[in-house]
């Protein structure tokens, strides 16, 4: 935070300096100190790190907003220099009905110098979009229970007022993904915005920065991985297309199968990357087994165990030519699940566990994490003697 403080500090110093003919640098020499967008985009930056580095969620907050009242300073000086922009012109025009007086052999020097008069100058407080997106991560990161309503606030800010771009939404997605435990319907909300970015690319006034990529996808799929929702699904689920009691973990696979659909049809930006394997098999492993199941259910392709080994083997077996290998992250998850979602003592635990780790140990992926996981998996020393 102190380091926040301080750069801030320096930008107001440059705002008095800059505006003020005689003020003097303390080398001697004069120099104005003329803030622009770079100078305040960046301070906002220091303060967006800073919230990350914060444990108090009040702090945390009001960092954010400090980040926000530049913002609105800049909005502000923004508006004052286009203000003044009018009498700037006409002071220009002023000054080039005096030059037509001149003598004709000083003719060639005056075109020059209209053209040079009629340049029209660029307004330096004007916010751009990545002092926004700046603001937006502020609000992201700061982990509070109003961080994701104000961020929201902002982004709607931007569609009318600037151009918001892709980065724009991926940041208010994973300010959803964190809000899990404010709001059970955080990934369904994150998820919204991918229709709002495809609304936008179609409607072609945008242009390719608004596409949802990969990355987009991945950026929902972890929402759901992360939301509070324990695997129970309720009656009215309509608006999340399931209603099984492992929607989380069905909501991350049908968002991983869209990737898939898109993929194959030629939208290259569409590949799956480990990340997205990965955030289906989290979400199962952070999931309650289903309490109505049975082991007579012929529909097993929502429940949560079955969902997280059909997409494990895919990416073992590279069923979708994606080139995906499983690091030690994807066995240790593996393990989580198979704790989730199998009995204590049971002959499938052990089985599957085996199963697991012996790949693991084939393919060189056996990490101090993965052994951790193991030992949580085992419910004894001796579970896996032979």
């Amino acid at each position: 935070k102190g380091s926040a403080e301080q750069a801030e500090r320096v930008l107001l110093e440059m705002l008095q300096s800059g505006g003020n003919e005689s003020t003097t640098g303390d080398d001697g020499y004069g120099l104005r100190l003329k803030p622009d967008a770079i100078a305040f985009t960046s301070t906002i930056h220091v303060w967006a790190q800073a919230v990350k580095k914060i444990n108090k969620p009040k702090a945390r907050f009001e960092a954010a907003e400090r980040a926000e009242r530049i913002l609105q300073m800049m909005k502000e000086l923004s508006v004052q220099w286009d203000e003044d922009d009018e009498n700037r012109m006409h002071e220009r025009n002023n000054e080039e009905e005096a030059d037509t007086f001149q003598e004709d052999e000083d003719e060639p020097m005056n075109q020059t110098n209209k053209s040079e008069s009629k340049q029209i100058d660029v307004n330096p407080f004007l916010p751009t979009v990545e002092t926004y997106n700046a603001v937006l991560n502020a609000w992201a990161q700061s982990d509070c229970r109003d961080a994701v309503p104000r961020a929201e606030q902002l982004l709607h800010q931007m569609l009318d007022e600037s151009q918001p771009d892709r980065s724009s939404f991926h940041t208010l997605m994973n300010a959803w993904a964190r809000f899990g435990k404010y709001d059970p319907n955080s990934a369904q909300k994150a998820e919204e915005l991918i229709s709002i970015m495809y609304e936008m690319y179609h409607s072609r006034k945008y242009g390719d920065s608004i596409k949802p990529t990969a990355q987009t996808y991945s950026i929902a799929m972890n929402a759901w991985a992360k939301s509070k929702e324990r695997g129970v699904g309720g009656e009215n689920n309509d608006d999340v297309r399931t209603s099984n009691s492992n929607s989380k973990v069905a909501n991350a696979r049908r968002l991983l199968d869209t990737m898939l659909e898109k993929y194959e049809a030629g939208d290259k930006d569409m590949k799956p990357n480990i990340f997205a394997y990965t955030s289906v098999l989290s979400a199962a492993a952070y999931s309650l087994p289903n309490p109505f199941a049975t082991k007579d259910d012929d529909d097993t392709n929502n429940d949560a165990f079955e969902i997280a080994l059909r997409t494990f083997n895919e990416m073992k077996d590279d069923a979708n030519n994606l080139r995906l290998v499983p690091d030690h992250f994807v066995y240790a998850i593996m393990l989580k699940v198979i704790r989730s979602h199998t009995e204590k003592n049971s002959d499938e635990r052990r089985f599957f566990v085996e199963t697991i780790f012996d790949d693991a140990c084939e393919n060189g992926q056996v990490s101090s994490l993965v052994i951790r996981d193991l030992r949580e998996a085992c419910p004894g020393v001796d579970f896996l003697s032979k």
